[in-house]
């Protein structure tokens, strides 16, 4: 270790202060090794928090007011402090404001997380976090020691998790302490719902889609299905083309032979005709699926992507906005029933919804208009059955209680909306430790074992499990930890959820992991930094 780092490394551990940040400053980062780079960027961010923490102080004291924070977290307005500091620090008077609420809740509501901030525990980004989510709890009049519960466990998670991940764990909390505000708060917000159109430059614009989670989430999951589809489409596309050749030598010994047949037979012309349709006929498949004119080549269909791009990683979000558009065609271009249950189309209504909603093509689900909101399972063409995830605890899915339920990839959702989405869901039962939330196993009904353990990393890691990454588990890769071809099992242990962009920087940028059965891991860089990623409980946030 050079010098420098071990003089960094004792300053780090040192409590944040100017005499800290003094020495800091004296140290130019290129005299560093490359993981006394990183030692020296974390001593600042704690110093960063330290200074941070001084600048919630001189908000509150410029206010100097000592009326309670609630009421300004809510719609309370400090006109001339507020314009002082806009004018002062050259931010907008919306931001100043905010500034200042956050400010009263961190000094005067939560004493602990300014604490942590001043000493560098958490970074401001946390801190900000911790008020903001915690104000509903405030202003609910919750009782003291919950409030400081709550605090305390978010200051913890912290240590390892994201301001996002955070934020998630508090609205847990929020809503299991608030189920009544939870419900009425998603209701209010729910009567939000719009989808919007914006004109962007050079020929663009942007759709914006405010909708409930679920919904969200079986959008989304529905451009990928699609996507999916496509690119199987597309394989299979290039696999016959490649075998092309030699089935076209084939064909071409057969279409002479029935040509030399006609004209043995001096058929007529709608005889030859006949014949030429026979001939067509007994030409490969692959023909006939890629070629309405020329017979010798197939043609490319212009709609499926190429194995460059199904490859490419950097065109993904362009090709989800592809799907997006083909979605939406397809529905356009299909029969289309008006709201009375009248055909405008002429086509058959063979199983068509009577009760008057738009209806869409034979492959897609029949919803009425004002039961949209609560469809919860979509079908492809296929007609594979596309979910989206929801774990809810037995006594609320009974109504016995009113606890938070968990949708995964986004976080907590109420009770009653949780219900909604069980009602006409498959279920899966899930064996959990009462203390620690850690799933132990799950239960089992048709699933063969390969199929069972996957489904058990699913619920078990519910997202990537890189420091930091909340990509869903259902769209990851499931890793080796030790790869099978150097003796790695596949158990528990060893196997978890990568998205695809943190499995190669596992497999190929140097990156090392270490996993445990309850899906907790230690991520080792190419500096050698250790990073802690904690097992997930099933009851809380990703």
């Amino acid at each position: 270790m050079l010098p420098k780092d071990l003089h960094l490394t004792q300053l780090l551990s040192q409590r944040p202060g100017i005499e800290t940040l003094t020495q800091l400053i004296e140290i130019h980062p290129y005299e560093l090794s490359p993981s006394g780079r990183i030692d020296y960027l974390a001593a600042l961010e704690k110093q960063n928090g330290w200074l941070q923490s001084v600048m919630q102080t001189a908000f509150v004291a410029i206010a100097d007011d000592q009326r309670e924070s609630l009421e300004y977290g809510e719609s309370g307005v400090d006109d001339e402090e507020r314009e002082e500091i806009a004018a002062a620090l050259r931010l907008s008077p919306a931001t100043a404001q905010a500034k200042l609420d956050t400010a009263r809740i961190l000094v005067n509501e939560l004493p602990a997380t300014c604490a942590a901030l001043a000493s560098g525990e958490i970074s401001a980004a946390h801190a900000n976090v911790i008020a903001r989510e915690s104000a509903p709890l405030l202003r609910g009049g919750i009782d003291r020691e919950l409030i400081a519960q709550i605090e305390k466990s978010a200051i913890a998670s912290a240590e390892f998790q994201t301001p996002a991940q955070v934020a998630n764990k508090i609205r847990t909390a929020v809503a299991r302490a608030l189920p009544t505000e939870c419900e009425e708060s998603f209701a209010r917000a729910n009567e939000l719902r719009k989808v919007s159109c914006y004109p962007e430059r050079d020929g663009m614009a942007t759709v914006i889609a405010l909708l409930s989670a679920p919904d969200a989430q079986s959008v989304m999951v529905a451009i990928e299905r699609h996507l999916q589809r496509k690119d199987q489409q597309a394989l299979q596309l290039i696999s016959t083309r490649n075998s092309f050749g030699a089935q076209n030598s084939a064909t071409d010994q057969n279409s002479a032979t029935d040509q030399n047949s006609a004209t043995d037979q001096n058929s007529a012309t709608d005889q030859n005709s006949a014949t030429d349709q026979n001939s067509a006929t007994d030409q490969n498949s692959a023909t006939d699926q890629n070629s309405s004119g020329d017979q010798s080549t197939p043609r490319r269909n212009d709609d499926l992507a190429t194995s460059t791009e199904i490859a490419n990683p950097w065109k993904i979000d362009n090709r989800r906005a592809d799907a997006f558009i083909e979605i939406i065609n397809q529905y356009l271009t299909s029969d289309v029933l008006d709201q009375t249950g009248a055909d405008q189309t002429g086509a058959d209504q063979t199983g068509a919804d009577q009760t008057g909603a738009d209806q869409t093509s034979a492959d897609q689900t029949a919803t009425s208009a004002e039961n949209l909101s609560k469809q919860k399972k979509i079908k492809n063409v296929n007609r594979k059955p596309i979910s989206i995830n929801v774990t809810i605890d037995l006594p609320t899915l009974l109504g016995i209680a009113e606890n938070p339920a968990q949708l995964t990839g986004y976080g907590p959702i109420p009770a009653s909306l949780a219900r909604e989405l069980a009602a006409d869901g498959n279920w899966q039962r899930f064996i959990t430790d009462p203390r620690s939330g850690e799933l132990l196993d799950l239960g089992r009904k048709s699933y063969r074992p390969s199929q069972y353990l996957v489904d058990f990393l699913l619920a078990r890691d519910r997202t990537c499990r890189f420091p930091g990454c909340r990509y869903p588990a259902h769209r990851s890769d499931i890793d080796h930890v030790t790869p099978w071809d150097e003796g790695g099992k596949t158990t528990p242990e060893n196997l978890g959820a990568l998205c695809r962009r943190h499995h190669r920087l596992k497999t190929h940028g140097g990156w090392k992991v270490t996993s445990a059965s309850d899906g907790s891991c230690e991520w080792i860089s190419p500096t050698g930094k250790h990073y802690f990623v904690p097992s997930r409980p099933v009851h809380e946030a990703a």
